[in-house]
C-alpha cells in the first residue's frame, strides 16, 4: 500500500489487523501492530495518533510483562523516533535511554540495533545542544559499526549526522574544515568497493 502511495488503504489493512488480535485476545499480535502504527502515522506526520500508539504499545508491554526483552528495547526506539520526528528530542532521549538499558544488558549484542540507536540518541542530544554527549555517542556508534560486514553506509551517515551537529554548534564558517574532514570520510565510505551495488 505505501509503496503505491494508497495511505489510506495501508492505514485500513492496520487497522483490521488490530482489531482482529485484539478480537482474538492476541496481545504479541497487538504489541506488534501498534509498533507498525506508531511508526505509520509517524511518517504520515499525524502525532496524536502516533502518540496513542506509543502509549498503547507501552501498555501491552506491561500486560505482556516483556518490559526487558529486545522487543521492548525496539518498541523503547520506536517511541523515541515518534518523538524526535515531532521536534520532542528530551521526551524522544527518555525512551532512546530505556532501549539502551536493555540493548546493553542483551546476552546477545547487536552491534547494528546498537549503532542505530547510539545515533538517534546522539541526534536528540544534539538537539538538545548536548553537543560533547552527542560527539560521545557518534564515535561509539562508528566503533560499534566497524563491527558490522558491510556497515560503511551506516558510517557515513554517522559521519554526516557529525557534520550536521558540528554546524549547529559552531556555525558553518567556524565548523567549515570539521565539517570538511566529515564529508570527506563519509564520502571515502560511500565508495567502499566491497559493497553491493
Amino acid at each position: 500500500y505505501c509503496a503505491r502511495k494508497d495511505f489510506s488503504g495501508a492505514e485500513r489493512h492496520l487497522k483490521y489487523w488490530l482489531e482482529e488480535a485484539k478480537y482474538t485476545n492476541d496481545l504479541r499480535g497487538q504489541f506488534s501492530m501498534h509498533n507498525e502504527m506508531m511508526g505509520f502515522y509517524r511518517k504520515q506526520g499525524q502525532f496524536e495518533k502516533a502518540c496513542a500508539h506509543v502509549d498503547e504499545a507501552i501498555r501491552v508491554m506491561h500486560e505482556l510483562g516483556n518490559e526487558d526483552s529486545p522487543a521492548a528495547g525496539t518498541c523503547y526506539v520506536n517511541c523515541g523516533t515518534v518523538y524526535d520526528s515531532f521536534a520532542m528530542p528530551k521526551e524522544a532521549l527518555g525512551y532512546f535511554e530505556k532501549a539502551k538499558v536493555i540493548y546493553d544488558h542483551a546476552e546477545h549484542r547487536d552491534y547494528f540495533k546498537i549503532a542505530s540507536l547510539e545515533n538517534n540518541m546522539a541526534l536528540a542530544l544534539a538537539d538538545l545542544g548536548r553537543f560533547s554527549e552527542a560527539e560521545i555517542q557518534y564515535r561509539q556508534a562508528l566503533a560499534d559499526l566497524c563491527k558490522i560486514k558491510g556497515g560503511e553506509l551506516e558510517m557515513a551517515i554517522t559521519y554526516m549526522n557529525m557534520a550536521d551537529a558540528a554546524a549547529m554548534q559552531r556555525g558553518l564558517d567556524d565548523a567549515k574544515d570539521e565539517i570538511s574532514n566529515y564529508l570527506k570520510q563519509a564520502y571515502s565510505l560511500i565508495l567502499t568497493e566491497s559493497l553491493p551495488r
